[in-house]
C-alpha cells in the first residue's frame, strides 16, 4: 500500500531546492531519483525496484510527472529572476554611463573653457600683472581638471576591484595631517588627536587619498566662518577618525545616496564633480574600514574606522595600557 499523498509531497522539496540552486536538468534527474526512491521504500513489494499494483504504478507516474512539473516551473522562476537581475544590473549601468556623460560635458567644460578663454587672451597686449593672473587661472583650472580626471579614474578602479591595496602598518594622525595639508582651505582644520592612537594595517596612500576627499568636502560645505574638526579616539575596538564640519544637516532622505557616484545634494555649495565620497568610502572598505555619516544637530559628521590589530613590536602602548619597564 501506497504512503498517504500528503507524505509524497516530501519527495518533491528536493526536486523544488534543486530546481531553484542549480536548473532545470539536474530537477528532472531529481525527479527521477525521487520516484526510484519512493518506488523502493513505500512500493509494495518493498526493498526492490518492482510494482505489484496498477494503482501504485499510476502514483508513481503521476509523481515524476508531477515533479517534472514543478522543477520546470521552478527553473523557469529562477531564470526569470536571473534576467530580472540583469535587467536591473543593465539599467544601473546605463544610468552611470548617463551620469558620466553628464559628469564630462558638465563639470569638465567650466574648467576647458576657463583654460581655453585665458589662453585666447594671453595673445593679446597684456601688462606683467594681467599675464600673470591669466596664468595664474590656466594653472588652477588645469589643476582642478586634473582632479576631476583622477576622480574618474578612481571610480573606474574601485568598481572594477582594480583598487588593490598594499597595506602596511600606518600612523593615522600623519596619514590624515598629509591628507590635510594638501586640502584648499586647509587652515580652517583643527586636528585635535590623542597621546596614543593605535597603528592599522592599510594602504597609507588609499587612506591619505580618502582623508583628502573628505576633508576636502568638509571644507567645502562648512559655514564660511566654520571650522573643520577631526579627532581619533579608540570605540568599541576601532580606531576611529571623525571628520566634522558646522554646516548644513543632510536630508535624511540623501544620507546614503550621498555615497553614490556623481550624487549632489540640493542646495549645496561649491563645486564639485560627486566623486569624492563615494571615492573615500570604496578606498576605505578597501582597507578593511568603513566609512558612516553619523547622526548630528547642527552639524556633519563622517566617522571613518579600522579594526584595531595586535600592534607589532615597538608601537606606542594602546590608551589604557601600561608599557613593560
Amino acid at each position: 500500500m501506497a504512503p498517504a499523498s500528503g507524505l509524497t509531497v516530501l519527495y518533491l522539496l528536493p526536486v523544488l531546492v534543486v530546481a531553484i540552486r542549480r536548473g532545470q536538468w539536474l530537477a528532472y534527474a531529481s525527479a527521477v531519483l525521487s520516484s526510484l526512491a519512493y518506488n523502493y521504500l513505500f512500493v509494495q513489494p518493498r526493498g526492490q525496484f518492482a510494482i505489484a499494483h496498477p494503482q501504485d504504478l499510476v502514483d508513481l507516474v503521476v509523481l515524476l510527472l508531477v515533479a517534472a512539473v514543478v522543477s520546470r516551473l521552478a527553473a523557469g522562476a529562477r531564470e526569470r529572476a536571473k534576467d530580472a537581475a540583469e535587467a536591473e544590473a543593465a539599467r544601473r549601468t546605463r544610468d552611470l554611463q548617463r551620469a558620466l556623460l553628464h559628469a564630462v560635458s558638465h563639470d569638465l567644460r567650466s574648467p576647458l573653457t576657463a583654460i581655453t578663454a585665458a589662453g585666447s587672451a594671453l595673445r593679446g597686449e597684456l601688462s606683467v600683472a594681467e599675464r600673470g593672473e591669466l596664468l595664474k587661472v590656466i594653472a588652477g583650472e588645469s589643476k582642478r581638471l586634473g582632479r576631476m580626471v583622477d576622480d574618474l579614474l578612481d571610480l573606474g578602479r574601485i568598481d572594477a576591484g582594480a583598487a588593490a591595496p598594499e597595506p602596511d602598518w600606518c600612523d593615522l594622525g600623519e596619514v590624515v595631517g598629509t591628507a590635510a595639508d594638501g586640502v584648499e582651505g586647509a587652515a580652517a582644520i583643527k586636528i585635535s588627536w590623542p597621546p596614543r592612537l593605535p597603528l592599522v594595517r592599510a594602504d597609507a596612500a588609499h587612506l591619505e587619498r580618502a582623508f583628502a576627499n573628505l576633508l576636502g568636502n568638509a571644507v567645502k560645505h562648512s559655514q564660511p566662518s566654520g571650522a573643520v574638526s577631526v579627532s581619533g579616539e579608540v570605540i568599541d575596538g576601532r580606531a576611529t577618525i571623525q571628520v566634522t564640519n558646522q554646516g548644513d544637516e543632510i536630508d535624511p532622505a540623501e544620507r546614503e545616496l550621498i555615497f553614490e557616484p556623481f550624487f549632489r545634494g540640493q542646495g549645496q555649495r561649491g563645486r564639485g564633480s560627486g566623486l569624492g565620497l563615494a571615492i573615500a568610502r570604496g578606498l576605505v572598505e578597501a582597507n578593511g574600514g568603513t566609512v558612516e555619516l553619523l547622526p548630528a544637530f547642527g552639524s556633519v559628521t563622517f566617522a571613518v574606522s579600522f579594526p584595531v590589530e595586535e600592534q607589532p613590536a615597538g608601537a606606542a602602548a594602546l590608551p589604557g595600557e601600561e608599557t613593560d619597564g
